[in-house]
């Protein structure tokens, strides 16, 4: 196989994950807004986990590919070479920098959010649930604006 068709595939490989990580979490997010409008608090929480059980096998796959598919892109181009040979005048390093930071950020909250998710459905009292529930609601909202970011910083670094 020839460079160019690898990368081409690379580049579908990675638009393709990349718009189904931000579509699920935003549909989600959105999901679980009218849900807890519509059903009510009582039975919302097990609803909104057990959306959240089903579409977890396709979000973070799709993630994860992302994160690859970037990673050796990044690669391909020679944004981490430039990086790792430390050279200040490299165009891009402040934008690279920037999306390591933000894609570990969202490796970290994804993984926060399911934790604040599992205590929220074994939670049993009742005057804890809208604390971790709030927190929830922070968290993976600060998970779909990192991942928006990670995105524009990527057509940034393609086309700036």
């Amino acid at each position: 196989m020839d460079a160019l068709l690898a990368l081409t595939i690379l580049k579908v490989v990675h638009v393709l994950s990349a718009s189904i990580w931000i579509g699920s979490i935003v549909s989600l997010s959105l999901a679980v807004r009218v849900v807890r409008s519509v059903v009510g608090n009582p039975h919302s929480v097990a609803i909104s986990a057990e959306m959240g059980r089903r579409l977890r096998p396709l979000t973070r796959t799709s993630l994860y590919m992302t994160l690859a598919s970037g990673i050796l892109m990044a690669y391909e181009r020679g944004f981490l070479s430039g990086l790792l040979s430390l050279d200040i005048h490299y165009r891009p390093v402040f934008v690279v920098l920037l999306k390591i930071a933000l894609g570990v950020s969202v490796l970290l909250t994804v993984g926060y959010h399911a934790s604040l998710g599992s205590s929220l459905v074994r939670a049993k009292d009742a005057n804890g649930l809208p604390k971790v529930r709030r927190r929830m609601s922070i968290v993976g909202w600060l998970t779909v604006a990192f991942s928006v970011i990670l995105a524009i910083l990527g057509t940034v670094l393609r086309f700036g």
